[in-house]
């Protein structure tokens, strides 16, 4: 009973009527030939366009450049590399995987007249990225918003921003979910389940996340002391302005006289999302099926936090001239969010509950109702989004605990699987449940850097090797299946624009220059190499004598083999043991280095002073790294 909207996204499906037909009867042998002939041509086009991709260039900016391009083609393309450049292997190529993302999206809703965003002379809509190939072609504001933050690619980040504004709401929807003021979910939309409603704006996070991202480009999370070119353009236009301040209505609509951010279809005048869950687990709630609306999600919480605070520092030099008024009513908002938000924290259980069920009064005020009860990866997660202070420290340290449950020997897991689910998710059924989720742990692991968590840190940083074994693969899947019977099993997309975010990060974060280590090496040949055949390693410690250490101290940013270093080769813990006098300390901005004899001395020579606060380093206390 739902008429069809004239948005081109919306696009039926042709299939051969029952009893026509197959195009395909006839001749077998002719059918053969005609595909061994497509198959060819299929080849030569594949191989024509990895060369031509090559001859551009990466577009990953401080990405690191490794052979390959990931899926089928990077296959063909290690095969070709092998016979012009005397290539044995093919490793994954981050910039030529972004490429493959590009090159897939689909266009259909690029070329609208009537937005002026789209025919701007700023706007470059060839820098747009899919999801995941091969399933994922449209663009999902989330994916590529969260994913460019972790890559650092700003350039990629604000044409992401320009094409989400674009794409704004202006008018409630019960279809698709629209409202004024939110930023879209997924372009183009689809219609999916039993009441054939679209998922365009099936999120209640994208928003927040566009205001953070426009905190970052714009605003003094810009890491840039000055912004001009493109970027201060873009910040300065007028419609910029206006889409910032119709994202800001939109959360203060959302959001209850205490602070919390409510979702709720009715404010689309529907009853219903296209989607059961309106954040990145989208599938279901963690251990339940649903609660009812209005809900309060607790990740969304801590990450309109963050998207309060980004717009509250907009910076005046590009052009967000907000009043004195506006900026401490943004700062009286966040201090109410945040006091709202440890209201939500299950002081008795040590986590935050993914959902709470509110009722809500006519004035605006919610009682708790019904909410969540299993732990959930969320409570790691929404740290990424918190500043120091916002939690106290035993709360954080309580999470790390109750969390325990949550971790395997790749990372975390998103939330154990239900017993009522637990058949189905055996069978993929539900990939929101007990799998590993690469981007997840990037931001799990960069909080726990913030915050002095070690044990997350350490946990969350697991993936890093799994990352390795893909890459070698040329793959970068969305997400692991980890059932602790054996080795963990890819899942989903074989290249996700959120795993290539993490491998960007961790690259960063550990230091890695050039290629990921070598699996045929020490300590990963014994470690993982062959099926983790061992679970420990020799290697030369102290005066050059041999030393048994466990696997699970490699990369720990604690330096055991004193010989030769080969435990911390993605971490400076052992740069000491492996360049002598010249060994570094790497600044907490990830930008600056200095001396390890000048940690602690009383002298700042890291602008952001973290060689002089040893416990909130980006990798480890000193003291660790001199031992």
């Amino acid at each position: 009973g739902v008429s069809e909207p004239a948005d081109e996204e919306f696009r039926a499906t042709r299939t051969f009527p029952v009893g026509m037909p197959s195009p395909l009867r006839g001749d077998r042998c002719l059918m053969c030939c005609s595909i061994y002939v497509l198959t060819g041509v299929w080849i030569l086009i594949a191989h024509r366009h990895i060369m031509m991709a090559a001859d551009k260039g990466h577009r990953g900016k401080d990405l690191s450049e490794l052979e390959g391009y990931g899926g089928l083609l990077g296959w063909w393309n290690s095969f070709a590399s092998s016979r012009h450049r005397g290539m044995s292997t093919a490793t994954l190529n981050l910039g030529g995987a972004l490429e493959q993302l590009r090159s897939q999206r689909d266009t259909i809703m690029d070329d609208i007249p009537q937005i002026p965003e789209l025919s701007s002379p700023l706007f470059d809509q060839s820098q747009l990225l899919s999801a995941g190939f091969p399933r994922y072609r449209a663009n999902f504001a989330r994916d590529s918003i969260l994913g460019l933050l972790l890559m650092r690619d700003l350039e990629s980040l604000r044409h992401q921003l320009q094409f989400s504004a674009a794409h704004q709401g202006e008018k409630a929807d019960r279809i698709t979910g629209e409202e004024p003021g939110k930023i879209p979910h997924e372009i183009p939309g689809k219609r999916i389940g039993p009441r054939n409603l679209g998922t365009k704006y099936s999120a209640c996070d994208t928003t927040g996340l566009f205001l953070i991202g426009m905190g970052v480009l714009c605003g003094e999370d810009n890491p840039s002391e000055k912004i001009d070119g493109e970027t201060a353009m873009f910040c300065q236009a007028p419609r910029t302005l206006v889409h910032v301040q119709a994202a800001l209505s939109y959360i203060e609509q959302h959001v209850d006289e205490s602070g919390l951010f409510l979702e709720d279809p009715s404010r689309a005048g529907a009853s219903a999302f296209a989607l059961d869950v309106t954040y990145w687990k989208d599938s279901i709630l963690p251990g339940q099926d649903a609660i009812p609306y209005p809900r309060a999600y607790s990740l969304v919480q801590a990450i309109y936090l963050k998207a309060i605070r980004a717009a509250g520092k907009l910076r005046a030099s590009t052009g967000f001239l907000l009043s004195s008024e506006r900026r401490d009513s943004l700062r009286g908002l966040a201090d109410k969010m945040r006091t709202s938000l440890r209201s939500l924290f299950n002081s008795n259980l040590d986590h935050f509950p993914a959902a709470v069920h509110f009722r809500t009064d006519p004035h605006g005020q919610g009682e708790a109702g019904a909410y969540v009860k299993s732990v959930s990866s969320d409570s790691l997660q929404l740290l990424y989004f918190l500043e120091r202070g916002d939690l106290p420290l035993e709360w954080m340290e309580g999470i790390v605990s109750s969390s325990m449950k949550l971790e395997t020997e790749v990372g975390y897991i998103t939330s154990p699987v239900a017993e009522s689910h637990r058949e189905l998710a055996g069978k993929g059924k539900f990939y929101h449940q007990g799998t590993v989720w690469p981007f997840e742990q990037a931001m799990i692991h960069a909080a726990a850097l913030k915050h002095g968590l070690e044990r997350a840190r350490n946990i969350s940083g697991r993936i890093e090797v799994q990352l390795i074994k893909s890459a070698q693969a040329n793959m970068a899947p969305e997400y692991f299946v980890f059932d602790g019977s054996g080795s963990p099993t890819h899942g989903g997309c074989t290249l996700q624009l959120w795993s290539l975010a993490a491998v960007a990060y961790f690259r960063n974060a550990m230091k890695i220059r050039g290629s990921f280590p070598d699996l045929d090496t020490e300590p990963y040949r014994s470690c993982w190499g062959h099926g983790n055949s061992k679970i420990e390693f020799e290697c030369k410690g102290r005066n050059g004598q041999k030393v048994q250490v466990h696997c699970s101290r490699v990369n720990d940013d604690y330096c055991d083999c004193l010989g030769d270093g080969i435990d911390e080769a993605a971490t400076p813990a052992c740069n000491l043991v492996r360049k002598g006098d010249d060994a570094r300390f790497f600044c907490a901005n990830g930008k600056e280095s200095t001396f390890l004899s000048r940690i602690g001395d009383n002298i700042r020579d890291c602008t952001d002073g973290s060689d002089e606060e040893p416990l909130q380093t980006a990798f480890t206390s000193p003291h660790q790294q001199l031992h």
